[in-house]
This record gives structure tokens, sequence and C-alpha cells, in this order.
């Protein structure tokens, strides 16, 4: 059975989740900069995200739009900040080699702009994603190898969160499985840490894919019942409908014939 403290989110992280469902309206009309170009990119490679997240692909063009311009800029501030949000967009349209090369171009305006830019960091993530729906496990240790290189004050949670998050991912590629679930524990403990529930939802999510996997289905349930009831309050219908999908998959249901006969 799962308990109410998994079937629901903490105080804390509901909070955390209207604010963030409140951010897009907010950001598009924001300009967090003395400089409106830049502050109006800025807010869109924040919007941008949320608004793929929750599966609004013509309004995340949209708001992309307008920073068309932004794109071939000369400023270290604008043009970062633009590829996540591009790259993001492509990322939900399954176009992983041109997010692939977004994210690899973010991530490069570390060198101006410091690891602990958003957009730094956010182009790591994509481009990691990407090269992992692309099988290229090579890309994915070549941008893993990029944060190992960043100072301890440089290395937040939220860079330690995606990068144990995405290294789980690559050891459950490679069948290592010994260091893929400490790995996806960690994550979700940065996460929490930092009260961002999103990705604290989609790490729990993989991780209970990966348990499936694993013929551990009573280890699974809670944690995708918990994932779920996050991305039900964020209204992130894509992660809902995969969810939907794979306890539908024949994945989920061996797991559960197996964890039956046991």
């Amino acid at each position: 059975a799962v308990s109410s403290s998994t079937r629901s989110v903490t105080r804390r992280t509901r909070a955390s989740i209207s604010a963030w469902s409140s951010l897009p309206g907010r950001l598009i009309a924001s300009v967090p900069s003395s400089r409106p170009s830049v502050g109006r990119t800025t807010s869109r490679a924040f919007t941008v995200p949320l608004l793929v997240a929750r599966g609004l692909l013509d309004e995340a063009m949209e708001a992309l739009n307008p920073d068309v311009p932004f794109e071939k800029s000369a400023d270290l501030q604008e043009r970062p900040y633009y590829q996540i949000s591009k790259g993001t967009l492509l990322l939900s349209q399954g176009k992983y080699g041109e997010t692939l090369a977004l994210g690899r171009e973010a991530l490069e305006a570390r060198s101006s702009l410091g690891p602990v830019c958003p957009a730094v960091r956010e182009g790591f993530v994509i481009g990691a994603e990407a090269a992992l729906a692309l099988d290229d496990l090579e890309a994915v240790d070549a941008l893993l190898a990029v944060p190992e290189g960043f100072g301890q004050s440089d290395l937040t949670p939220s860079w330690r969160g995606q990068v144990d998050r995405l290294t789980a991912r690559l050891a459950s590629e490679r069948g290592e499985l010994d260091r893929v679930e400490p790995k996806f524990k960690a994550a979700a403990a940065y996460f929490q840490e930092i009260n961002t529930p999103y990705w604290l939802a989609v790490t729990l999510a993989e991780h209970a894919e990966w348990l499936f996997g694993q013929d551990r289905v009573n280890e699974a349930e809670p944690l995708l019942a918990e994932a779920r009831a996050i991305f039900e309050r964020l209204k992130a219908r894509p992660w809902l409908e995969r969810l939907r999908s794979f306890e539908d998959s024949p994945t989920a249901a061996t797991g559960r014939r197996t964890a039956e006969a046991t």
C-alpha cells in the first residue's frame, strides 16, 4: 500500500508548485534587467520551458518568436538564453541533433558567464537529454565531463542534481546497474533540498521506470504515484501522458505479473 505521505507532496512543495504554475504569465510580462532586450530574452528563456513542460507548444513557439533576432546576437547574455529556449522546444519535437548542437553552444557560454549561469546549466541538460535520445553515449560522457572541472562553489545543488540524474540514465543505458539507483536517489535529494518539484518528479518517474525494468514493482509504485501527483499539480501534460503510456506498456505489465508471482 502507498502511504499517505507518498501519495501527496509536502506543504512546501505545494507552495513551490503554486509559484511554478503562475510563472509563465509573470515572466512574459517581466523585464528583470536594466537592458530591456536582455530582460525579454531571459524572461522567455524560462517561460518557454515551462510552456513546453505543459505541452503548450504553440504558446511556446509564440513566446520564442519575438527573440529570433537574438539567435545570432553578439551579446554574450542574449544568445545562450535564446539557445536554451529554442533547444527545449526542439527537444520536445524530437529534433535531437539540433538540440544537442544548441545545448553545446549554450554550455560553451560558461567561459564568459560562469557555470552558475542558468542558461549554461540548462544547455548541459538539454544537450545530454538529446544525446541520450540519439543513443550517443560518447556525447553524454563528454557533457558529463564538463562539470567535473568546476570548482565546488560552482557545483550548485541544481547542477549536482542534474549531473546525478543524467549519470543514472547513462549508467542504465550501459547496464551499470550498481550505479543507477544511488545516482537517482542523490538527484532526488538535491531537487528536494532546493524545492524544485518538476525535476524532482522527473527523477522519481525515471527511477520508477527503471525499477519496473528490474522487476522491482513494489518499490517503483510509490515513486510513480508521487511523480504523478506532482505532475498533475503542475499540469505537466507530456509527462502525465508518458506515465499513462508506460503504465499500459508490456514492461509495466510484465513487472506487475512478476511481482504478483513472488
